[in-house]
C-alpha cells in the first residue's frame, strides 16, 4: 500500500437497472465495485416508486405513504460492500404533480422519467423523510442491527433540469431554484451535518449560460457543491468546461465551493449503435478505455486547483447490443464499465481495468489486491 493522492470517495459509480435485479446481484457487483476502487455509490432515490400513494391516515389527514423495500435493499447492500452511498432524488409521483389536492391543476407536463412536483415543499418533506431513514438516526440503520451502519450523509436534488427528460423545456428557472432551496432547507433541518450536491446540470452546462441563469434567479445557498453532468470528447474538454463553470460560481460569490462531477462517462456504442453521424462520446470499446483512464487521472491531477470534490462515473453497467426498431437507438446504453451479454451474463470491459487501475493507484492500493 502506498499514500493516497485523492481523498475517500473520491471516486464512485451509479445504481443501474442491471446491477440491482437482486440482493444476491447487488451483493456480487458491489463487493466487485469496492475491489475496483469505487468508494462511493451514487444511488436514485426514485420518488414516484417509493411515494406512489396519497391516502387518508387513521385521523382523517392526507399524507404520502412510503414503501421503502427496494431503497433498504440497495442501501443494505452498499454498506455490506463499504460503499458511501450519495442520494439522488427525481421523477415526482402522480399525486405530487397536481390534482391530488382539491383546487389543484398539474402546472407542469410529465416528462420521460416522471413528474415534477406542483409544490417544492413536498419534494423537500421526501427527502426529509430519506434522512430520518438512512441519516445518521435512521431508522433502517435501527432495525437492521446486523448491517454495518453507513449513515447517508450526501444528498442531491433532482437531475439535469436543462433536458426535457427530467424538466419540460425551456425549464422554469425560478421554480426550480425554489425547489432547491425547499430540498437543501429540509435536508439541513433533519441532518445539519449532511452536505447538499447541487443539482446535476447537464449538456447545457458546457457553456457558461445555463449556471448563469440560475444564479440570477437566486440559485447562491442552495447547495455545498454544484454539480455538473456533462459529457465531452475528453478529458481536455472536462477541465475546460470545469473552469467555464468555476469563472461562473466566483462571479456569483461562491467561488469557494467545490465542483462535482457527478455523473461522467463515454459511450462504446461506435459500430454497434444506429446513431449516424456518431456523437463525440462515442468510441469503440478500448477508444472508451482510453478516455475513462485519461479523465480519471485529469480530474485527479487538476483536483486541487479546481476544488473537485469527486467524480462518478455513469455506469456500472450497459447493453452490448442496442434493442432494435422500433426503440430509438440510444448510445448512452452503451457507457458501463461492465455490459450484459443478450444471455444476460455480466462481463467486464477494458473500461473496467482502466478505471479499476486509476482509481487504486491514486487510493494508494495495490492494482492486484
Amino acid at each position: 500500500m502506498t499514500q493516497r493522492s485523492v481523498p475517500f470517495g473520491f471516486f464512485g459509480a451509479h445504481t443501474d437497472r442491471y446491477t440491482t435485479t437482486s440482493v444476491t446481484t447487488m451483493d456480487q457487483e458491489f463487493a466487485l465495485m469496492r475491489a475496483c476502487g469505487v468508494e462511493r455509490l451514487r444511488v436514485t432515490f426514485f420518488w414516484n416508486q417509493i411515494q406512489v400513494f396519497y391516502a387518508p391516515r387513521f385521523d382523517g389527514a392526507m399524507h404520502a405513504v412510503s414503501e421503502f423495500i427496494r431503497p433498504d435493499a440497495i442501501v443494505g447492500a452498499a454498506a455490506r460492500a463499504g460503499l458511501e452511498v450519495v442520494g439522488t432524488v427525481w421523477g415526482a409521483p402522480s399525486w405530487a404533480t397536481g390534482g391530488a389536492r382539491p383546487g389543484e391543476k398539474p402546472r407542469f407536463a410529465f416528462t420521460a422519467f416522471g413528474g415534477v412536483p406542483q409544490r417544492s415543499e413536498d419534494l423537500g418533506n421526501f427527502m426529509r423523510d430519506l434522512v430520518e431513514r438512512y441519516g445518521p438516526k435512521g431508522s433502517f440503520w435501527r432495525h437492521n442491527p446486523t448491517i454495518p451502519a453507513r449513515p447517508i450523509r450526501l444528498w442531491q436534488p433532482w437531475q439535469e433540469p436543462d433536458r426535457p427528460a427530467f424538466m419540460p423545456q425551456p425549464f422554469d428557472v425560478d421554480y426550480f431554484v425554489e425547489m432547491a432551496h425547499a430540498c437543501y432547507q429540509a435536508v439541513k433541518r433533519a441532518d445539519p451535518g449532511a452536505m447538499v450536491l447541487g443539482t446535476g446540470f447537464g449538456p447545457a452546462a458546457a457553456s457558461r449560460e445555463l449556471l448563469d441563469s440560475v444564479y440570477r434567479a437566486g440559485y447562491k445557498g442552495a447547495a455545498d457543491a454544484i454539480a455538473l453532468h456533462v459529457f465531452p470528447r475528453n478529458a481536455q474538454d472536462m477541465i475546460e468546461i470545469i473552469r467555464i463553470n468555476r469563472s461562473v460560481m466566483a462571479e456569483n460569490g461562491e467561488g469557494h465551493l467545490p465542483v462535482v462531477m457527478s455523473q461522467f462517462s463515454y459511450s462504446s456504442a461506435l459500430g454497434k449503435s444506429r446513431i449516424d453521424p456518431p456523437n463525440p462520446n462515442m468510441y469503440d470499446e478500448a477508444g472508451q478505455a482510453e478516455q475513462v483512464r485519461a479523465t480519471m487521472l485529469a480530474l485527479a491531477q487538476h483536483r486541487e486547483e479546481l476544488n473537485i470534490f469527486g467524480a462518478y462515473y455513469h455506469g456500472w453497467s450497459g447493453v452490448d447490443v442496442e434493442p432494435p426498431s422500433p426503440n430509438p437507438p440510444d448510445p448512452w446504453l452503451f457507457t458501463g464499465l461492465r455490459k450484459v451479454t443478450p444471455s444476460g451474463e455480466i462481463t467486464s470491459k477494458p473500461a473496467l481495468n482502466a478505471y479499476r487501475e486509476v482509481a487504486l493507484s491514486l487510493e494508494g492500493m495495490n492494482h492486484a489486491a
